[in-house]
């Protein structure tokens, strides 16, 4: 499918914020456009999760198969741009595990409760010039930009693409030396963290010891 002839979208946008124009980064829910089950799927199959949490990387596969829309008959391309845009993603998300070890209770609780199936997708450079060239094909009557839509068609667009097993499996291959050493960093540097500041006790705890 070509970009350009994706289909406009609905007058109604439902709840939330007005834009007029597309968002780099923004809280977004796949179940609302019917794909949540073909991404959840697709990370599985294709070994996108997280090694720690072994919960489905869905942002990050997000990305890669909107980098298979936008570059489709080009296989090499969107595995190197998507390895590209989600190597740093992988280090972000490292960095907030290793912060939210040494949280307090009320923070751990609020991390809880945020788990649910909405996530935040989060365009690189490319990625955003890319889906800030389809805003007119998503510019309702009022002027305001669907841009849930748009990634939705997108990612939908991307699932549909030629040779996209190759190119998820030659993703798969590049990513998991990534991950491999990202967990190994993570592990060292959790090791080094609860040697120097120690791990405090969780406060229910030290309640339960009080009462």
């Amino acid at each position: 499918m070509n970009p350009g002839t994706l289909p406009r979208s609905n007058l109604h946008r439902g709840i939330g914020r007005r834009i007029h124009h597309v968002r780099r980064d923004f809280i977004w829910n796949p179940r609302t456009h019917g794909i949540d089950v073909a991404i959840s799927s697709f990370c599985h199959r294709f070994g996108i999760f997280d090694r720690q949490t072994r919960q489905a990387q869905k942002p990050e596969a997000c990305r890669l198969l909107m980098y298979a829309h936008f570059m489709q008959g080009n296989p090499q391309r969107t595995v190197e741009a998507a390895v590209r845009s989600n190597k740093p993603m992988l280090l972000g998300q490292m960095m907030k595990r290793l912060q939210r070890m040494f949280a307090t209770a009320e923070q751990k609780e609020q991390v809880r409760v945020n788990a649910r199936p909405h996530f935040h997708v989060t365009m690189d450079d490319a990625l955003y010039r890319a889906a800030s060239s389809l805003e007119q094909n998503y510019r309702e009557y009022d002027g305001m930009v669907d841009d849930s839509k748009l990634v939705a068609d997108v990612i939908r667009s991307g699932l549909r693409v030629q040779h996209l097993e190759s190119i998820a499996v030659a993703y798969q291959r590049r990513m998991d030396p990534i991950r491999d050493a990202v967990a190994k960093v993570e592990s060292i540097a959790r090791t080094m963290l609860v040697h120097a500041v120690g791990q405090e006790r969780p406060i229910e705890d030290l309640l339960r010891r009080a009462v």
